[in-house]
């Protein structure tokens, strides 16, 4: 497994002319001992859910916040509000 992290949004609330995106969010990425830690920030009007590189829930922390929504292969997914927030996950030995 890579350490990759994936954020999608979801949804964005505004009312816009165009199918451009008028919004940014924002994420930072570190690998700190035997862990990999993700800060997200997600503008207000907007959701996304968070892919975190791991085999298993219970390998992830994540905010009181985000709703765990399922897991895939090599991730865990959460959907979270606007909001900033920090996910981990156990790192891969290797």
């Amino acid at each position: 497994m890579r350490d990759s992290w994936r954020l999608a949004v979801l949804r964005n609330s505004y009312p816009t002319a165009s199918s451009r995106c008028i919004f940014k969010t924002s994420q930072h990425w570190a690998r700190s001992g035997d862990s990999l830690r993700l800060a997200v920030e997600v503008p207000v009007g907007a959701e996304a859910e968070v892919h975190v590189p791991a085999a298993r829930r219970r390998d992830t922390t994540a905010p009181h916040w985000a709703e765990y929504v399922r897991s895939e292969p090599g991730h865990v997914v959460y959907r979270v509000p606007h909001g900033r927030g920090e996910f981990a996950a156990k790192a891969e030995s290797g």
